[in-house]
């Protein structure tokens, strides 16, 4: 049983230090496993050591520039993992005066299985590698000193894993039979049949679990368990999920799965959190966030004022070219700037909360409050999304109309851009960095411009026409497909707002 552990080191000094001694002349490499041995075997786990205690230990010399301290747990894992790599990197022989024994040896000398073994590697019994001569390929074997230091610190692991039996087909039989005796008599559940079982069998419960899972899944005929169905599958997650979203009573739902109706209530929870978890949700950070008042100073209540907001003159004019039904989507108001700042700060803020949140979910036991808190912050997020979306309306119909000449046959053109600089609207505000000194009008009005220099080029091609109300019933469409809700207004009659 030559195997490596599939392990990685605790403490990056030390692994730092493996790397340096790997380098090293194979007479220095073969005297300093001898070192780190006899280190492994001194090292307190519940105490703190120097990095240079350690270095100087292992080398000789004294580290002059780390001064980290290591916790002896963490350090005696990599000490066995420098021992592993350095008795593998030279040709070590086996030493006649020193006892050792392999793996299988052990295995029998404590009436283990080579697998106890390979565990006890991982909890403290030490190892190197070795070449006999003649061999091609080296072997794990354990020193009497690694053999009595691991037995001195584990003994009871040890007495528990030698008096360890496994069942016989008789043991098995027996238990089958039992269980089924319980299940009929008082219907308990397989679980609390297999914990029952085991405290009468001196076994664990895990163990007598899996045997029953095992006779019922090969014997379908014969089971000890008929209403047992085994795990709920993905597939039957989602069809809970899906059921419960339309709105089927969750009795219901327990009755056609046979399942009880927490089984339900917790599948379609843990449904919700998954889907949680897995939502990436975009946001622009900033230091603020992180401060203890942010609460307080980012989620002042107070909604924009737009009741003093005046349009562009740009803006007017255009309106009063538009198509009415298009016209109804372009008339809003605006917001000041300094209250666009404050709108954008808050938004990317309940997004920060609700990212926070989701990454605390828990994958079996997820609070509903947390999704229910997630779920609230992503709405109120959108809210004040779609409000920065409608009040920057009219910049794309500003900048829009100045790169379409006012004939009439350029109208349909002039809807091509609009629909374009929608497109940029909604990408940019969730991108938008209010930490650079610019306003977001700036901000958009620049990315429109670019967008529109590199449609030019197809302006004055045949396209086909649509009906104004075609038109923007396919932009609020748009809108929709993106989460977004434009809402509508009906524009006066006389002057467009």
């Amino acid at each position: 049983m030559s195997r490596r552990l599939a392990q990685h080191f605790n403490c990056q000094p030390l692994a730092e230090l493996t790397g340096q001694l790997l380098v090293g002349p194979v007479e220095k490499r073969i005297e300093q496993i001898r070192r780190a041995e006899r280190l492994h075997d001194l090292i307190d786990q519940d105490q703190n050591y120097p990095f240079d205690f350690i270095n100087y230990s292992i080398t000789g010399y004294h580290s002059e520039s780390d001064d980290a301290i290591l916790v002896g747990a963490a350090i005696l894992g990599d000490l066995r993992l420098i021992i592993d790599s350095l008795s593998r990197s030279v040709p070590l022989p086996r030493n006649e005066e020193e006892s050792i024994q392999t793996a299988q040896e052990l295995a029998k000398r404590f009436n283990v299985s080579t697998k106890s073994i390979l565990r006890w590697r991982k909890i403290g019994l030490r190892w190197r590698w070795v070449k006999d001569e003649g061999d091609e390929r080296k072997q794990i074997v354990f020193t009497h000193d690694a053999i009595s230091h691991f037995v001195k610190h584990h003994q009871a692991r040890i007495d528990k894993a030698s008096h360890f039996s496994q069942l016989n087909s008789q043991v098995r039989l027996q238990l089958i039979e039992h269980a089924r005796q319980i299940a009929s008599d008082s219907g308990l559940s397989l679980f609390q049949t297999a914990r029952l079982l085991a405290t009468r069998y001196d076994r664990s419960i895990e163990t007598i679990r899996l045997l029953l899972e095992r006779y019922d899944r090969n014997h379908p005929k014969t089971k000890v368990f008929s209403k047992h169905t085994g795990p709920l599958t993905s597939r039957q997650k989602k069809i809970i999920e899906r059921a419960h979203r339309m709105g089927i009573a969750v009795d219901k739902i327990a009755a056609h799965f046979r399942r009880t109706k927490s089984t339900v209530h917790r599948t379609i929870r843990q449904r919700r959190a998954s889907v949680l978890r897995s939502r990436h949700i975009d946001y622009v950070d900033s230091p603020i966030f992180k401060r203890d008042d942010a609460d307080t100073v980012l989620l002042r209540h107070g909604s924009p004022n737009t009741s003093s907001m005046c349009p562009h003159k740009g803006i007017t004019d255009a309106l009063n070219a538009l198509p009415a039904p298009i016209r109804g989507l372009y008339c809003r108001p605006g917001i000041e700037v300094h209250q666009q700042k404050s709108l954008f700060v808050r938004m990317n803020y309940l997004k920060f909360k609700a990212a926070a949140l989701c990454r605390t979910l828990s994958r079996h036991t997820p609070k509903v409050a947390d999704m229910d808190a997630i779920d609230q912050l992503l709405q109120q997020a959108n809210k004040i999304r779609d409000h920065l979306i409608i009040a920057n309306l009219g910049v794309i119909l500003r900048i829009a109309r100045q790169h379409v000449h006012e004939a009439p046959e350029n109208m349909n053109q002039l809807t091509v851009l609009l629909e374009l600089g929608n497109n940029i609207l909604f990408e940019s505000v969730t991108s938008f960095d209010t930490g650079k000194d610019q306003p977001y009008e700036t901000h958009l009005t620049w990315h429109l411009r670019r967008c529109y220099a590199r449609h030019e080029p197809t302006i004055g091609q045949a396209t086909k026409r649509e009906p104004p109300t075609v038109t923007a019933k396919h932009m609020q469409a748009t809108a929709r497909k993106m989460g977004i809700n434009l809402g509508h207004k009906e524009p006066s009659k006389t002057t467009g707002l």
